[in-house]
């Protein structure tokens, strides 16, 4: 079993952000914004789990967990483990699972540093991940 890792926006206050709506069409017909549902340009459905559930769905198959989310939007509440950067100083935050050893990890885009500056361990957030 793998550590789950994904990269992430976080989305837990979205009413207090712009809309990043385009009136472009060369714009619009590539963009992903998976805070707004769009993958490519293109409506992309959305699944919702708790960290705990992408877990146990990765601990009972991975390749079918994969198979299963491919191409959608993940939707993913947790508890705030830790925050933390990598080796190449990327932000990332681990949410916590059943195994404590093997939390899932929300690599963050850049944009979202100051949000999850904010953040706090213990918290509940909601991350959007590809």
């Amino acid at each position: 079993m793998r550590n789950w890792n994904c990269i992430a926006s976080f989305f837990a206050g979205l009413e207090k952000w712009p809309h990043r709506a385009s009136t472009r069409t060369d714009y619009a017909s590539t963009r992903t914004d998976v805070r707004d549902a769009i993958i490519s340009g293109q409506p992309a459905e959305i699944v919702r789990f708790s960290a705990v559930e992408l877990f146990d769905a990765y601990d009972s198959n991975e390749v079918a967990a994969d198979i299963s989310l491919k191409g959608k939007i993940i939707e993913v509440t947790g508890r705030v483990e830790s925050i933390n950067k990598n080796v190449l100083d990327k932000i990332y935050v681990s949410l916590a699972t059943k195994n404590r050893f093997m939390p899932a990890n929300m690599h963050v885009v850049p944009s979202d540093e100051a949000q999850i500056a904010a953040l706090r361990k213990g918290q509940i957030v909601v991350f959007r991940c590809l």
